[in-house]
């Protein structure tokens, strides 16, 4: 699991949007998966700095992890409570 800590600011959405991107893709997750991934975490954080609140020292908690289903796993923790989201996990029939 990857974590980063960064400031409760909009400032912070492309350097998590990158550090994402560029894991995922060295992680061989398909490009669609990823893209659905980082359009997802930037939906959690549009979420988290618009109604949440910062963790104390003004910050926020973004985790991700690609589980041995396939899918990736995402995370974003403010003062507030925890979003999560799951992408590309493969679905049984």
């Amino acid at each position: 699991m990857t974590t980063l800590v960064l400031p409760h600011a909009a400032t912070s959405t492309a350097p998590v949007a990158r550090a994402l991107a560029c894991e995922l893709r060295t992680d061989g997750v398909p490009a669609g998966t990823a893209a659905e991934a980082v359009a997802a975490v930037l939906g959690l954080l549009g979420q988290a700095l618009a109604t949440g609140a910062p963790l104390p020292g003004g910050a926020l908690r973004v985790s991700w992890s690609v589980g041995g289903d396939g899918g990736v796993h995402l995370s974003v923790r403010d003062a507030t409570g925890l979003r999560t989201a799951q992408v590309g996990a493969l679905v049984p029939h």
